[in-house]
């Protein structure tokens, strides 16, 4: 396994040159990130659930707990399926390059990163500013800032596919 993790591909080798340099890298990159931000979501989700539920049996401080686990949860299934795919078979040196290329080149996986990213830096900022609890406000604004980056982007994706559908029966109105 490690052989293919670490393996360097040189421009050479693919017909674009664009191919990125340590595929395996971009792509254990990739399930990462989308393991943390769908722990985030869930997260973002869940905790009012989970303290309406623990309601009168000490429901504050829930928050935290629950960003923990979604979050390890998150990332312990997109590192499980990645590891089968890998035991399978799909994941060769050219699945993992395939997967790499058309990711690195997929612009709305990388505008989604981007928002995750940016939420990420105001949540850690904010946990920093308002929290006063030292590494575990920071974190939890980190989560917190990664989720609403996600939701923020998945929203702008919504609203579009919206307008587009609104845009189309206008033009069939016409017609």
């Amino acid at each position: 396994m490690e052989e293919w993790l670490n393996r360097r591909v040189s421009a050479e080798e693919y017909p674009a040159g664009d191919m990125p340099e340590y595929p395996a890298h971009e792509l254990v990159q990739h399930v990462a990130a989308k393991g943390v931000q769908a722990g985030a979501l869930v997260a973002l989700v869940a905790t009012p659930v989970v303290a309406l539920l623990r309601r009168g049996r000490g429901g504050g401080g829930v928050y935290r707990p629950v960003q923990f686990w979604a979050v390890t949860v998150g990332l312990g299934v997109s590192s499980g399926m990645t590891y089968k795919k890998y035991v399978d078979g799909v994941l060769g040196p050219e699945g993992v390059d395939d997967r790499a290329y058309r990711l690195s080149k997929n612009a709305g996986q990388l505008k989604m990163d981007h928002y995750s990213v940016i939420g990420a830096g105001i949540g850690a900022t904010g946990g920093a500013i308002l929290g006063g609890v030292g590494l575990r406000s920071v974190l939890s604004g980190t989560v917190t800032g990664v989720a609403l980056g996600s939701a923020v982007y998945i929203a702008e994706v919504a609203y579009a596919a919206y307008l587009e559908q609104e845009a189309a029966k206008a033009a069939e109105a016409l017609k």
